[in-house]
């Protein structure tokens, strides 16, 4: 049965609407008690919407990020299926392995990332309670809504416009950095270490690892992101889960949701019951709705839920792409960050070191080729001219459009020598520098080759 059409009155509403869920999918508000409030009372009527018992209040646990959400699920899910497992003092082991799991990590893991549970550890367990409560949710609450007219201005503008930013990046953070961590773990746990993995944690290995995980900072200088992986193989160790720990902490993306970072399927749904107001029962997808605005990446288990707060910092470029030449684009209140220029991912190193700190050595010694890209970038191109230094090989002065110089770079060092053509030009309005084919030897042909034209005209008619 057809229950609505679009009307021009919503027509007109939905791009506010959209805007309204994109600043809340970039919101970089601290998480306060309001908000920890209501996502308490989200997730309990999460999971009894798909018919589950929800995990007691305490075990609604609050963390900093989402690396620490991460690692926190998965070393507390290995802990609950090991006890769950293993017959031995279930009841002291509960207490002191819980505990020790979600508190050690939401307090010790703080530049941490993540790793989730191996698929016996969670398949079952967290699967389950993530896909019942939230789609069965949305499910029951969107039948029969008008899908095509309202979807593109909604659902794909909020994610078009947040997820480059948030959602993906930071889901592919989070899985390389527990991938890196059991990596890691191979060489530092013991087989002992790995295999004896079961129960309670003591308070000073946990405070150990605390101390770990907020005096270190990655050192790797291929790494995107920033957070400390040794001091999460030390806790999984600590905790005596030791590998086991971290491979449940890689399968973690079974058990968890984007939060505000998944605002396009929330701006979609709730289009139509606060703006259409269709004539449908809510009450399910209302636990949802409130979960997508006040927290962030969320994972959710039948033993416990982990919500990681929103970031401390959320910069973006013109066309919404991760974004920034100083520092990480993203970062979270406990220091775990993610860096990237216009959208590519690039090493902390690139984006903390100081532009007029750049060498030649720095830039040719860069292997990636869009790495070296984003570091011209970052400190331009004249200034990277002048370090990689250039040879002016042919000259030409157009009496109508500006001045222009064929220069000559040995752009990686070795003797490979590349033709650039500088540019300033009235057509283009700017001094503008780019590289042009191995064999051009004048201005003239340069000029000809940018604008695929076979005969020379003047630079002011060219486009």
């Amino acid at each position: 049965m057809k229950k609505y059409t679009l009307t021009e009155e919503h027509r007109a509403q939905l791009k506010p609407w959209a805007e309204k869920w994109i600043a809340n999918g970039m919101s970089t508000k601290p998480m306060d008690d309001e908000d920890k409030t209501a996502m308490k009372i989200a997730i309990k009527g999460m999971y009894e919407a798909a018919n589950l018992t929800p995990p007691p209040e305490n075990r609604i646990v609050f963390v900093p990020s989402p690396f620490v959400g991460r690692f926190a699920a998965g070393f507390a899910a290995a802990i609950w299926w090991l006890r769950k497992n293993k017959k031995q003092d279930a009841d002291a082991a509960t207490r002191a392995a819980t505990r020790a799991a979600t508190r050690a990590a939401t307090d010790a893991a703080t530049d941490a990332a993540t790793r989730a549970a191996t698929y016996a550890a969670t398949d079952a367990a967290t699967y389950d309670a993530t896909d019942d409560a939230t789609c069965d949710a949305t499910r029951a609450a969107t039948y029969a809504a008008t899908y095509a007219a309202t979807r593109a201005a909604t659902y794909a503008a909020t994610r078009a416009a947040t997820d480059a930013a948030t959602y993906a990046a930071t889901d592919d953070a989070t899985r390389a950095a527990t991938d890196a961590a059991t990596d890691a773990a191979t060489d530092a746990a013991t087989y002992d270490a790995t295999r004896a993995a079961t129960y309670a944690a003591t308070y000073a290995a946990t405070d150990a690892a605390t101390y770990a995980a907020r005096n270190k900072k990655v050192t790797d200088k291929k790494s995107w992101f920033q957070f400390d992986i040794k001091a999460m193989v030390s806790l999984s160790v600590s905790l005596k889960i030791g590998e086991f720990g971290l491979r449940c902490a890689t399968e973690a993306w079974r058990m968890y949701n984007g939060g505000n970072f998944w605002s396009g399927t929330a701006s979609f749904l709730s289009f139509f019951r606060h703006v259409v107001k269709l004539e449908i029962d809510y009450s399910k997808w209302d636990h949802y709705e409130k979960a997508s605005i006040h927290g962030s990446f969320r994972y959710m288990h039948p033993e416990f839920c982990i919500v990681s707060d929103r970031p401390r910092k959320l910069t973006v470029d013109d066309q919404n792409r991760p974004h920034s030449f100083q520092g990480p684009y993203m970062q979270w209140s406990d220091g775990s960050a993610l860096y990237a220029i216009h959208g590519v991912r690039i090493p902390a190193w690139i984006a903390e070191t100081p532009k007029e700190e750049f060498t030649k050595e720095m830039i040719i010694g860069e292997t990636n080729v869009d790495y070296r890209r984003c570091i011209i970038k970052k400190i331009g191109i004249e200034k990277a001219i002048q370090i990689l230094g250039a040879t002016v090989i042919d000259t030409y002065e157009s009496p109508v459009g500006g001045k222009y110089e064929l220069l000559q770079i040995d752009y990686d060092g070795r003797g490979n020598l590349r033709p650039y053509l500088k540019m300033d030009s009235k057509s283009i309005d700017a001094i503008h520098i780019e590289g042009i084919a191995p064999n051009i030897k004048t201005v003239k042909a340069a000029l000809m080759y940018r604008n695929k034209v076979k005969t020379f005209r003047e630079p002011q008619f060219l486009s």
